[in-house]
C-alpha cells in the first residue's frame, strides 16, 4: 500500500477516535474535559457545551425513576422532542421504569 494511503487511513482512524473520545465526555457530562479536548483535537461537539448539565439532570431524573421531572426537563431543552412524544408512550415509560426498580433484573435488559 503506498505511504500516503496508509497516512489517510491513520488521520481517518485518529478523526473517529477523536469523535469517539468526543461522544463519551458529552455523554457522560464530562463539560469542562468536553470542551478542552475540543479545542485541543479542534472537533466541533456533537452538542452545545451549555446542554451538557440539562443532558445530565435527565439522566439523573431517569435513573431516579422520575419520569415526569425527565419529561419537564426536556420540555424546557427541547419542547419539540416532548411534542412528538405520544401519551401512551410515556405511560410505557413509567411502567418500565416502575418494574426496573422493583425488579432490578429487568433493569439489565
Amino acid at each position: 500500500m503506498p505511504i500516503w494511503k496508509l497516512a489517510d487511513a491513520d488521520h481517518l482512524i485518529n478523526s473517529e477516535l477523536n469523535r469517539l473520545v468526543m461522544d463519551y465526555l458529552v455523554i457522560e457530562g464530562y463539560k469542562s474535559a468536553a470542551e478542552e479536548f475540543s479545542r485541543e483535537a479542534k472537533i466541533m461537539p456533537p452538542v452545545d457545551f451549555d446542554s451538557i448539565g440539562s443532558r445530565m439532570d435527565i439522566r439523573e431524573a431517569l435513573q431516579r425513576g422520575d419520569v415526569d421531572e425527565a419529561i419537564a426537563r426536556v420540555n424546557d431543552l427541547n419542547p419539540e422532542v416532548c411534542g412528538r412524544i405520544q401519551v401512551g408512550r410515556v405511560e410505557r415509560i413509567k411502567h418500565i421504569m416502575h418494574h426496573s426498580q422493583t425488579r432490578p433484573d429487568l433493569a439489565s435488559r
